[in-house]
C-alpha cells in the first residue's frame, strides 16, 4: 500500500484508506529511526482508575512449595 504527502491548505497531509481508519481518529505521531509512525490515542485508563481496581490476586499465594524451591 502506497501514499503520498499532499499539500492541505498551508499544511501537508497524508491520505489513508478509508478501511483503516475511521474520520476523526486521533493520532500520536512519532519518528522512530527515519520512520514516521502514527499510533492512534488512547485513552490512559490508569488516570482514571480507582485504586485497587487493577489489583489481581497472586494465585500462588496459597500453594505450599512441594520440592526445592526457594520462597
Amino acid at each position: 500500500m502506497e501514499t503520498k504527502v499532499r499539500k492541505v491548505g498551508s499544511s501537508l497531509g497524508v491520505i489513508l484508506p478509508k478501511n483503516l481508519v475511521t474520520e476523526g481518529t486521533e493520532f500520536e505521531i512519532l519518528e522512530v529511526d527515519g520512520t514516521i509512525v502514527l499510533s492512534p490515542k488512547i485513552e490512559n485508563f490508569y488516570k482514571v482508575a480507582e485504586e485497587g481496581e487493577f489489583y489481581q490476586s497472586d494465585g500462588f499465594a496459597e500453594v505450599d512449595p512441594a520440592g526445592g524451591e526457594v520462597w
